[in-house]
């Protein structure tokens, strides 16, 4: 029985591999939904006025953000839609900022969410 809660024990200490992308700012993780905290991306079957697929490519992106590396959230709360807000990173790199970085989320701490606009119209 020791032997087994040791296990069980690590099993909760090991970083764990995120098992399922649900947009650009959230993901799946051993049953728990998270959101990444401090940004907004657009949601999948998002698009932009011109047709531009923002919301497939905000998914790839955090996709390939995450590709092959080790993910740990923090819990930073939950949202109005019971989601938990995590701080995620992936190897250790904060996959929120990474977004921002990559031009494809905003920076987003509640209120009003800004609109998507394709890289043709802001250029």
């Amino acid at each position: 029985m020791r032997a087994f809660v040791c296990c069980v024990l690590v099993s909760f200490a090991v970083p764990a591999f995120a098992q399922n992308i649900v947009d650009g700012d959230t993901i799946k993780m051993y049953g728990t939904t998270y959101r990444l905290w401090g940004i907004d991306a657009p949601k999948t079957k998002q698009q932009c006025a011109d047709g531009w697929p923002a919301g497939i490519e905000a998914t790839k992106a955090i996709s390939e953000l995450m590709r092959g590396k080790t993910i740990n959230c923090e819990a930073r709360g939950r949202d109005r839609y019971g989601r938990t807000i995590g701080l995620c990173r992936a190897d250790g790199r904060d996959l929120g900022a990474d977004m921002v970085r990559a031009g494809i989320a905003g920076l987003h701490y509640g209120g009003i969410r800004r609109r998507w606009a394709s890289p043709k119209t802001t250029m």
